[in-house]
């Protein structure tokens, strides 16, 4: 919007700089050169002000997520509807907010107020055992049934998928031959979460500006 605005300002003020060249836009004779020039000139004025003022507003920064008790819970990063046959919860909607303190982000089912378990973890063997991997370094999940968090760290791996497991069907073997990739599981305990869940809902959002 900026742009345009300055595009026409700069227009304008070429051409009334031209005018001048040849005598005709003195800034104080503006009065004089006609309607058409003075409704130019008074629109001119007119976006000077409003670019000012537009300058002077403040600019949202983020919005910042609090539970109905006042708990600070993060930055909001994300919203979506999640809609899952086999789900415990088959329909809910979904807050993401970045936890600063993990550097990781929390998706927030809004009907529960719990960390979201959808997820699969990763194995090279059978049986879904060895070494677990995730396909998301960023997210944290919470482990169906339990009150113990996973993320992905380390570096991205390819992996020769033998197994999968998910709360929906437990361990899976795969006999496919299509290469996966997946970080290693970090757990994370309860401790380690800095906000209390469930979290209290409705939850609130605050704007926060420079």
């Amino acid at each position: 919007m900026f742009r345009k605005f300055l595009f026409v300002i700069v227009t304008v003020v070429f051409f009334l700089g031209s005018l001048a060249s040849i005598g005709i836009a003195d800034k104080d004779e503006h009065q004089s050169w006609g309607k058409p020039f003075r409704q130019l000139w008074n629109m001119i004025k007119r976006l000077e002000r409003r670019i000012t003022a537009l300058e002077a507003e403040p600019r949202v920064q983020g919005v910042e997520v609090h539970d109905a008790a006042g708990q600070h819970l993060g930055i909001l990063v994300d919203y979506h509807m999640a809609e899952r046959n086999t789900s415990p919860q088959t329909a809910s909607g979904l807050i993401g907010i970045y936890v600063p303190v993990l550097d990781r982000i929390a998706y927030l089912n809004i009907i529960t107020g719990e960390i979201d378990d959808y997820f699969q973890l990763l194995y090279e063997n059978r049986n879904c055992k060895g070494q677990p991997y995730i396909y998301s370094p960023y997210v944290i999940h919470k482990i169906w049934g339990e009150r113990r968090y996973v993320a992905g760290s380390g570096e991205l791996t390819q992996l020769n998928l033998r197994s999968y497991y998910s709360f929906a069907n437990g361990c899976t073997n795969y006999n496919g031959s299509n290469p996966r990739h997946g970080f290693p599981v970090l757990e994370i305990s309860e401790t380690e979460i800095p906000i209390s869940l469930p979290v209290a809902l409705p939850l609130k959002f605050i704007t926060k500006s420079d």
